[in-house]
């Protein structure tokens, strides 16, 4: 995020920056306000930002006058919880770390990396799409963890980050002409139910993105079915609470989410026929609602699922938000009973494949808890006849790039350190 940030500022000596694991996003793609619902994250963070920097000095360092500079640092600290939390929708001081508002700052060559089972995936097609300087990605099978400290499918990634630091800052021409702006893991099974065994699955890199030969696959929805035709006259259905869902995804960073039924029960399910063929999606997932909401304000979950042929079904991409601040995150208004409301919902940023003879799940609920705190139950109705689920498809995979990068075998979790000598004045080679 930091990385982000300063090159937005152009100072004049950075050359290039690599970021792991940011977001452009402070309020809608971070941990405060998911999606723009209160997320407990806030608090946690809030306490242990609290914790560090209202801890102690070290008086071997400052000496004797430790407790005094103790109390002027915990003085100094600030209730942070308190002035997040005073900001529940994308003002000025959300603005302020957001790079999203002008990509245009960003002239500098970026490296931006993530991991598919992170949450801060989102972030990588939009800084793909939208940064003006030269940019390259790579999406792996890891969580909210660096490519060579994966449970499994880990990369060696030192010589790779060497690699790009020694073209931009030494300009040495290691990197093809033709190198692939974005290499891509695609799961052939879901990973969480794989882990911690390797995840079968292929490498894909891509030139340009989004991709010029990309193909979408669009779902028309009836009652408890997605169709790839219009169906008819598929009516409308109604949505109320029937308990709070958020059992199979328990954390917005942390934990992995597990088998989704139990959350599925609480929510209108959607599934398609058995897959003739497998199904390869690559990029965001795009779900479009047409809503009568009856509460004041309202939350949702909007979950991709894969249902197995024994019936387990799994999580390739989800939404968690706040549908008041989806149509303005800047002056959210309350939702009049009866009006109806249009909604275009991102899903989070995903590679997968779906296998042959699994089905797709389309589920909506209630937004999770103890994930997000809990707004008053939800009621809405969905006219289904403008209703779609769109998919993007992975175009063909190419043989013409060779992966730059060596892959770790198993799942051997300790990463490669670098060889370093220190020199007489401090500095180390």
């Amino acid at each position: 995020i930091n990385a982000l940030q300063i090159a937005a500022r152009r100072p004049a000596a950075l050359r290039a920056i690599l970021a792991i694991a940011g977001t452009d996003h402070r309020y809608a793609d971070d941990a405060h306000f998911i999606g723009g619902l209160y997320g407990r994250t806030n608090l946690e963070w809030g306490v242990l930002c609290k914790s560090v920097l209202g801890s102690p000095p070290d008086p071997q360092i400052t000496g004797d006058h430790w407790q005094s500079l103790w109390l002027q640092r915990l003085e100094a600290a600030g209730p942070l919880i308190a002035g997040w939390s005073h900001q529940q929708n994308f003002s000025a001081f959300w603005q302020r770390g957001s790079i999203s508002l002008d990509y245009q700052a960003i002239s500098t060559p970026v490296y931006v990396v993530a991991g598919l089972l992170d949450t801060y995936a989102n972030p990588l097609g939009r800084l793909l799409h939208s940064l003006p300087g030269p940019v390259n990605g790579l999406l792996g099978c890891w969580a909210h963890t660096y490519p060579d400290t994966a449970i499994a499918n880990g990369v060696d990634w030192l010589p790779e980050e060497l690699r790009w630091w020694r073209r931009w800052l030494l300009d040495e021409q290691s990197c093809d002409a033709d190198e692939a702006v974005i290499w891509c893991f695609v799961p052939e099974a879901p990973p969480v139910k794989t882990l911690p065994a390797t995840v079968p699955g292929h490498w894909q890199a891509e030139d340009l993105w989004p991709p010029t030969e990309r193909s979408v696959q669009v779902f028309f929805l009836s009652p408890g079915e997605l169709h790839c035709d219009p169906a008819g006259e598929p009516g409308s259905i109604e949505y109320v609470s029937r308990g709070r869902p958020g059992s199979g995804r328990v954390d917005w960073l942390d934990t992995l989410p597990t088998e989704q039924s139990a959350d599925d029960a609480l929510a209108r399910t959607f599934d398609s026929e058995p897959l003739a063929q497998s199904l390869t999606l690559l990029g965001q997932v795009r779900v479009q609602l047409v809503l009568q909401i009856d509460t004041p304000a309202a939350g949702i979950w909007v979950r991709l699922n894969e249902l197995d042929e024994q019936g387990g079904s799994w999580p390739v991409c989800h939404f968690v938000g706040s549908l008041n601040r989806l149509l303005d995150d800047r002056e959210p208004q309350p939702f009049s009973n009866g009006e109806e409301y249009e909604f275009e919902i991102p899903l989070t940023f995903c590679a997968h494949r779906f296998a042959a003879r699994s089905r797709l799940r389309l589920a909506l609920s209630d937004a999770p808890w103890p994930m997000t705190l809990p707004l008053p139950p939800t009621r809405w109705r969905c006219d289904l006849s403008r209703a779609r689920l769109i998919v993007p498809l992975a175009p063909a995979a190419r043989s013409d790039h060779t992966l730059p990068f060596a892959l770790k075998s198993g799942s051997d979790p300790e990463p490669k350190r670098p060889d370093w000598q220190e020199r007489a004045d401090g500095s180390v080679r």
